[in-house]
């Protein structure tokens, strides 16, 4: 049995050709689903492994900035133990390294943060932690100490920290406020 489309007569449609038909639709129909599969599959790869990404850096971030923070307290300690005691060579020896150290941590957040209110919160410690190891080692402050000039060391460098502290909790997304430094 066939149809006559078109007023002219000019396309028959018969049985086989209307299976045909439905088979090209069906087709087409499976190719489009496919490719939409095909891009939503890719669009979640893709965000997990910018998930990742973001989860890694985070990760390395808080990783350095906990290596930061404890080589600023370790360099404080050994200028407020040369502060206290003679100089000796070995003690000399620790704060330079100590400092050497910070600075290495330093330019590893550098690379590492993405906020510059981190890298520059950052840099005022290594200023800090500089300024205590040359009054350590018998030379001028170039800046006053935050706390007054007869803060311990190490309660110096944490005031330092604290800001520090914040702004990388604030860049890795941590809700809630930093605990106070409790008094001696």
């Amino acid at each position: 049995m066939s149809m006559l489309l078109a007023a002219g007569g000019g396309f028959t449609v018969t049985n086989v050709s209307a299976v045909i038909f439905g088979a090209v639709i069906a087709g087409v129909a499976s190719l489009v689903g496919a490719l939409m599969a095909g891009f939503v599959a890719f669009r979640n790869e893709k965000s997990r492994q910018q998930d990742a990404k973001l989860s890694a850096r985070q990760a390395l971030l808080r990783e350095e900035a906990a290596g930061f923070t404890m080589t600023a307290v370790e360099l404080a300690g050994h200028a407020g133990a040369l502060t206290r005691d003679p100089s000796t060579p070995e003690a000399v020896q620790a704060l330079r390294t100590a400092n050497g150290n910070l600075r290495m941590k330093y330019q590893t957040l550098l690379l590492i943060s993405e906020s510059l209110a981190v890298q520059e919160s950052a840099r005022l410690v290594l200023r800090a932690a500089w300024n205590e190891r040359q009054q350590a080692l018998g030379e001028a402050r170039k800046h006053p100490r935050r706390l007054g000039p007869d803060a311990a060391v190490v309660k110096e460098m944490r005031a330092w920290l604290e800001p520090f502290l914040k702004e990388v909790r604030k860049e890795l997304g941590v809700k809630g406020d930093l605990a106070p430094e409790l008094e001696d």
